[in-house]
């Protein structure tokens, strides 16, 4: 049984341009500076039994998001149970990495 866990991705616009060469220099370069010393995007990954790691994909929901799209989109990762390294930009400066045990639908907390 999969398990949705929603996250709300922050700069996801700006990511997915800079990642598809979208941004010229100036436009990256500001982008870098608003981002604060952790510049890593909202992520999912999956560790497997043998240490493996594979990165979860999401369904983008953009209903309420800004018309930039770099807030208020948020993401739907499907989730089978197991555990799983969260990467989560909580505001353009701040990111929180922690890791989420997947149990018989529910999700609970640790700590990275």
């Amino acid at each position: 049984m999969k398990t949705v866990l929603r996250l709300e991705l922050v700069a996801d616009e700006l990511f997915l341009a800079a990642k598809h060469n979208g941004l010229s220099f100036h436009e990256w370069l500001r982008f870098v500076m608003r981002l604060g010393p952790d510049k890593s995007p909202t992520s999912v990954i999956q560790i497997n039994c043998d240490g493996t790691r594979k990165e979860i994909r999401c369904y983008r929901d953009y209903e309420d998001a800004d018309r930039t799209g770099n807030r208020g989109v948020i993401g739907h990762f499907a989730l089978d149970p197991g555990l799983y390294d969260v990467t989560e930009r909580t505001d353009w400066r701040t990111v929180e990495h922690y890791q989420i045990r997947v149990e018989n639908g529910n999700i609970k907390r640790g700590t990275a």
